[in-house]
């Protein structure tokens, strides 16, 4: 069976979308560890929402923006790492989940790591995913042990 141009347009869409979607959760995990203001904002459409933490719904830019730099000003350094990710492309929107190990430093220099899964909803609008909605379902939270304490 051949395929007709049009199911491999269709197809070579899928992969374009696919490998957008993917870069687009990383991305998100090194913008925000980079403390990178403008390439995390690029991340989400302007009327976005964000569930940073059950119960906490930040809407549009301006209130993903000041959410973020509140949790900057408050944690000297975040390191994110993205893992599992699914997604399911229908057309100009996909759904996806991703799991996360983000390890998070407390001002008093202590780190801590949490598992987190990412529920998503993709947009592409004018040729361009990004996120229409982004929520986090945290699952546990530790601290890490030091490397002193580690090797005694």
């Amino acid at each position: 069976m051949t395929a007709t141009p049009d199911d491999a347009a269709t197809r070579l869409d899928r992969l374009e979308s696919l490998a957008d979607l993917t870069r687009l959760a990383h991305s998100y995990c090194q913008a925000f560890d980079d403390r990178a203001l403008d390439r995390f904002l690029a991340l989400w459409h302007g009327d976005a929402t964000w569930e940073m933490l059950p119960g906490t719904v930040l809407e549009g830019t301006d209130g993903i923006r000041s959410a973020t730099e509140a949790a900057w000003g408050s944690l000297p350094a975040t390191r994110h790492l993205t893992t599992n990710l699914v997604v399911d492309i229908q057309g100009d929107s996909a759904t996806g989940s991703a799991q996360v190990l983000a390890f998070v430093q407390s001002p008093d220099g202590t780190w801590s790591q949490m598992v987190v899964t990412y529920n998503d909803v993709y947009e592409r609008r004018n040729g361009r995913w990004a996120f229409a909605r982004r929520g986090a379902v945290p699952h546990l939270q530790a601290p890490v042990a030091s490397a002193a304490a580690a090797s005694a």
